[in-house]
Parts: C-alpha cells; sequence; structure tokens
C-alpha cells in the first residue's frame, strides 16, 4: 500500500509487497526476541552456543593472562608483604577483578543482542564461572610456574577449547574431555544440560 502511495508502477509494488510478505514470513519463523524472552526457549537456541562459548574462551584467556601478570608483579616483589602461606588471596582477587570485569561485559554484550536470559540466573551464572576461571587459571600456574611457559601453552589451550568443548559442535566421545576445561560449564550452565 506504501508502494501505491509512491507512485511505483504497479508491477514494482506488487514485487516490494511479495518481498515484504516473505520477510514478514521469515521473521516470524526466526524471530530471536520471541524466543529468547522465555529462559526454557533459550536452552536450545542455535546462537547460544558459539556466541556464548566463544566469550567463555575469551574469560578463560583472560584468567590465563591475569596469572601471568600476577607471576610478574610477584617477581616484582608487589606481594611480599604476604604470607606465603596466604598468597592464594591476592592471586585469587587479582585473577576474579579481571576476569570480572570480562565476564560482565559479555553478558552486557549478551543483553543488549537479547540473547540473555533472566538476571538472577545470568548473574549466578557470571559468578559461577569467574571463580571456575579463576581456579582452572591458578592450576595451570601451578603446573607450568613460568610466564614463558604459560604463555607458550596458551594458543595450544586455546585451540583445545575450540575443537574440545561444545562451541561448534558437540562430540560425544569427547565429553570426558570437555569437562577439563571451564567453557563446557558455562555453556551447559546456560543450557542446562549439563
Amino acid at each position: 500500500k506504501l508502494m501505491v502511495r509512491l507512485s511505483l508502477p504497479e508491477e514494482t509494488a506488487r514485487r516490494f509487497e511479495t518481498f515484504d510478505r516473505l520477510l514478514r514470513q521469515w521473521n516470524e519463523k526466526m524471530d530471536l526476541t520471541a524466543v529468547l524472552d522465555e529462559d526454557e526457549a533459550i536452552d536450545g537456541h542455535y546462537l547460544l552456543s558459539p556466541v556464548r562459548g566463544m566469550l567463555g574462551i575469551i574469560a578463560v584467556l583472560c584468567a590465563l593472562s591475569a596469572s601471568m601478570y600476577y607471576l610478574i608483579d610477584r617477581k616484582r616483589g608487589t606481594f611480599a608483604w604476604v604470607s606465603r602461606h596466604r598468597l592464594v588471596i591476592p592471586e585469587f582477587a587479582n585473577q576474579f577483578v579481571s576476569v570480572f570485569h570480562v565476564v560482565v561485559c559479555a553478558w552486557v554484550c549478551l543483553g543488549l543482542t537479547g540473547l540473555s536470559g533472566s538476571f538472577f540466573r545470568e548473574l549466578a551464572i557470571t559468578i559461577a564461572y569467574t571463580v571456575c576461571c579463576c581456579a582452572f587459571s591458578m592450576v595451570l600456574r601451578r603446573l607450568f610456574g613460568s610466564v614463558r611457559s604459560i604463555g607458550a601453552t596458551l594458543p595450544l589451550f586455546i585451540t583445545l577449547m575450540l575443537v574440545i568443548c561444545p562451541v561448534f559442535f558437540d562430540f560425544g566421545s569427547m565429553r570426558p574431555l570437555q569437562y577439563l576445561f571451564p567453557p563446557t560449564y558455562y555453556i551447559h550452565a546456560v543450557s542446562n544440560s549439563l
């Protein structure tokens, strides 16, 4: 009707109306906002696993980077005033703050795009995942112990997480290996399929 008012040729107006009708039908089938308004519908949405998986891997990367910075700070003597038995507290706090900022930014981005669930559920997942990333990076820091070795294995861990974790594909045969990496827990926490 708008096309007729613009005084377009009738055949062109018909094509626009057909295109508009097809576009509306496609939007009804692919309407993300209608699907993502309900928490239950988030479970199987095809966009969530890759987006959240990549954001989860970025959070792990941030935690491992924070571990490397912690090692540099410790070598400089920044934490010399802390008893050797209590070094876990500044290490965890350093990593928690770094990772929490990244995860909250990712959460805000998901909210702006309409790919997030309810506020309290997302908040609980965010806090739990931040603690999980910090614990993972603290274990790896103790295993490798130096900035160079963590930096050298960083690409390996990122690649392993991309392949093994259910970011793009969920290989059932790799399920035992998936539980070694934090993004698996994040994706399953969002999809309620742990």
